[in-house]
């Protein structure tokens, strides 16, 4: 997921709340105003699945359809154009698609048939048409493949097959296509390894996967650029690079995952969610702003049944439709009506009765979870996260 400072949600009756960052109109509340608690997205709009861009935002409707709203200067919103959008628009073309997952500046649809389409920015490859123009419509990903998940990370995409296998395509530079190079690839290649997987979700320039013991792998940067240079993001108690998958340390079981900016979530079957990775802004939820190389756990009694991983902060749903947040709040995507950084959950202000499932309905970026959820994707982030398959 990309570097994202908004957040969304999306209710059992279908409409679509958000708040954070509105510079470029991702809230879609037909203004640019940042707002540091939830409003609602405009127009009389039913929507079934929600994902987040870094400055645009994705949802689907249950006829298929996808519309969009934010940043578009690289054709990410799918209209056809590059203008700016405060309040939804539609996705060109005659598509259904069941699920969606967005991207730093690009997007992607899954249809179900198992093809991908993708439009948005596309310099590293991320759209897999073998190409490296932009597009403001959507086109179909290369290749006689079928997937059941689709995610994507800051300019790189995932999918994922039912055979548990994972492809990927776009920037590579970092291992975190994990095909064990570090080449930008324009259509997609498998993850080396003997794996089978359940759920994706892709970071800023890492990736993750769950598999059906519960078990975490990842590959991609262990790096910031930033002081003190390692993050920990991959949770291999390295401080190492990985073009192949490997697996978070820890006797841990996760039902979920999320990546996010430098970070990663991963949630657990009691509610427990546990995190690794950057944490300059108390995004890990672990009451300190220490980097941790391996998974902590998220301070507090909650249970939560999805999280999102987006930019620098991080969300959880619970059952009752509550949303809590924590981490970077400089834009208010904490949504509880501060712009303060939080170092373990908060209480987002006004929301209840979030649909739940699919980050369930939450979104950051999600770098997550296509699907329902999201970075932005990835069922609940769910179990993609990471925008979302749902």
């Amino acid at each position: 997921m990309s570097n994202a400072l908004h957040s969304l949600k999306l209710k059992t009756g279908g409409d679509v709340w958000s708040w954070g960052s509105a510079t470029s109109g991702q809230l879609g509340d037909n203004t640019t105003t940042n707002r540091s608690s939830p409003v609602s997205v405009v127009g009389a709009h039913s929507f079934t699945a929600i994902a987040g861009g870094e400055n645009h935002s994705l949802a689907l409707k249950s006829t298929g359809e996808v519309w969009s709203w934010g940043l578009a200067t690289s054709g990410q919103l799918g209209d056809n154009t590059t203008d700016n959008k405060s309040s939804p628009v539609s996705v060109v073309g005659a598509h259904s698609f069941t699920a969606i997952a967005g991207g730093e500046d690009h997007s992607l649809a899954l249809k179900s048939t198992g093809e991908v389409w993708a439009w948005g920015f596309a310099t590293s490859g991320q759209l897999g048409n073998n190409a490296t123009s932009q597009r403001s419509s959507p086109v179909s990903v290369v290749g006689a493949h079928s997937f059941t998940a689709i995610n994507s990370g800051n300019a790189h995409s995932l999918a994922l097959k039912n055979t548990g296998e994972v492809w990927s395509w776009g920037r590579g530079g970092t291992g975190q296509l994990g095909d064990n190079t570090i080449t930008f690839k324009s259509s997609p290649v498998s993850v080396v390894g003997a794996h089978s997987f359940t759920a994706i979700s892709g970071g800023d320039l890492f990736s993750l996967a769950l598999k059906n013991t519960g078990e975490v792998w990842s590959w991609g940067t262990n790096l910031t650029g930033k002081a003190p240079g390692h993050s920990g993001v991959l949770g291999d108690n390295t401080d190492t690079n990985r073009s192949s998958p490997v697996s978070v340390v820890g006797a841990h079981s996760f039902t979920a995952i999320a990546g996010g900016y430098i970070h990663s979530l991963a949630l657990k079957s009691t509610g427990e969610v546990w995190s690794w990775g950057y944490n300059n802004s108390g995004q890990l939820g672990d009451n300190t702003t220490d980097n941790k190389s391996s998974p902590v756990s998220v301070v507090g009694a909650h249970s939560f049944t999805a999280i999102v991983a987006s930019g620098d902060h991080s969300l959880g749903l619970k059952s009752t439709g509550e949303v809590w947040s924590w981490g970077l709040a400089t834009s208010g995507q904490l949504g509880d009506n501060a712009t303060t950084n939080r170092s373990s959950p908060v209480s987002v202000v006004g929301l209840l009765s979030a649909a739940a499932g699919s980050i369930s309905k939450i979104s950051g970026v999600a770098w997550a979870s296509t699907s329902k959820v999201s970075g932005v994707a990835q069922a609940s982030v769910s179990k993609v996260t990471g925008v979302s398959a749902t």
